[in-house]
């Protein structure tokens, strides 16, 4: 009996104590609030658009794609596009997030997109099976990056402070894969810290905020682990 303990303590000893790091650096210590006087938003001057011909361009040649990444990708276009998944910044829950989409923009543009509020470096990761795109910077996003998830939506994460390390352009992720942090780079700068997340179909863009439905779930927090020590 004792045996059995000890070995289950070894075995989730390391998930745990990187679940308490991952916790002391989000945004669960920090009350979330849409009160202007704790959060400066976005101002209307920022065009956080602009990138859409980048992403869109993501239909580009998969000749730079290993074999993996390629079956991958035709494995996903073969599901249907997630409806409901977790908000991708760790500590946020979904009453925490306001729904941006058609906000106004500068030169008579419409926000893209869903402004995710953080703390600045609050941990961000996939919220699906995806396949890793491009990693890049933009004058408009900043540092960014996209991934291609079921459906071949690709979904785009912006205005980031930094970026997985391990994290590759072509890469097969599972659903909880630590993306980066959130920041306000790009044309973001001087605004509260945020995540940019955008989706972009064939179609064009659509509103994400619908699709952030819960918390992260134990597998995701397992995926997030793993990707962070591994």
């Amino acid at each position: 009996m004792r045996y059995t303990v000890m070995m289950i303590f070894l075995k989730y000893t390391p998930y745990i104590l990187v679940f308490i790091f991952t916790i002391s650096t989000s945004a669960l210590l920090i009350p979330h609030s849409t009160d202007a006087a704790m959060l400066r938003p976005v101002s209307d001057t920022v065009d956080t658009e602009g990138e859409s011909e980048e992403i869109e361009d993501e239909d580009r040649d998969e000749g730079d794609l290993s074999s993996s990444s390629r079956k991958a990708l035709r494995e996903l276009a073969k599901r249907e596009p997630i409806e409901s998944h977790a908000v991708p910044v760790f500590g946020v829950f979904p009453l925490n997030v306001t729904d941006t989409w058609g906000d106004a923009r500068s030169n008579d543009r419409t926000h893209e997109g869903t402004d995710i509020f953080a703390t600045r470096n609050t941990i961000l990761f996939s919220p699906f099976d995806g396949v890793v795109r491009r990693i890049d910077t933009g004058e408009n996003g900043g540092l960014h990056v996209y991934i291609t998830g079921p459906g071949s939506e690709n979904y785009y994460f912006a205005h980031l402070e930094s970026v997985n390390p391990k994290l590759d352009e072509g890469d097969v992720i599972k659903a909880g894969h630590f993306i980066g942090r959130v920041g306000d780079s790009g044309n973001a700068v001087g605004t509260s810290p945020h995540l940019h997340l955008g989706i972009y179909t064939r179609e064009g863009a659509i509103n994400p905020f619908p699709r952030l439905k819960r918390f992260i779930n134990g597998t995701e927090i397992r995926n997030l682990v793993n990707s962070i020590i591994s």
